[in-house]
């Protein structure tokens, strides 16, 4: 075996052995990616993790009798199909800024620092068009992120396990 062929060798042997390396490196990274079972949203490049009301019953009761909604937290609303849906503050103790989003991930509808109601009957907010998803966030993050309508939402939805 002459010296060229021994340098091809060592270096194809080195060549696989990067490899492996590299690759080993980018499953590490792919499985310790913290998102990677959050659900979150992304608007503006902003990201906001969410609690999801996926049923009639966890989207009746919401964020009913919290005291906190920590910051860059939400609710998000999913129906089955795009609707009119209205909602109220009914038994809140926070007030919130309500997002209604399209089944596009398109903004379509929202109201800055809905208050608790306090007296019935109690206010409803309703929106001007069909949304498939509604978010609720701590008041101001409308203005924050320079939301409006029309304005693309990222919805991730990675753990819809209890």
């Amino acid at each position: 075996m002459n010296d060229k062929q021994r340098m091809l060798i060592f270096f194809s042997i080195l060549f696989i052995i990067f490899s492996v390396f590299i690759i080993n490196e980018f499953r590490n990274t792919a499985m310790n990616d913290p998102l990677q079972d959050k659900n979150f949203v992304v608007i503006n490049e902003k990201i906001i993790f969410v609690e999801v009301a996926i049923t009639p019953l966890e989207r009746q009761k919401g964020l009913m009798e919290r005291t906190v909604l920590e910051e860059d937290n939400g609710m998000l609303f999913v129906f089955s199909e795009e609707g009119e849906y209205s909602f109220w503050m009914k038994n809140m103790e926070i007030s919130l800024d309500i997002i209604w989003i399209n089944a596009e991930g398109n903004v379509v509808y929202y109201v800055k620092n809905a208050s608790p109601c306090v007296q019935s009957p109690c206010q409803t907010y309703s929106p001007t068009a069909d949304a498939l998803y509604v978010l609720e966030v701590n008041p101001g993050v409308i203005d924050m992120l320079g939301i409006e309508e029309n304005t693309e939402v990222v919805i991730s939805l990675n753990n819809l396990e209890k």
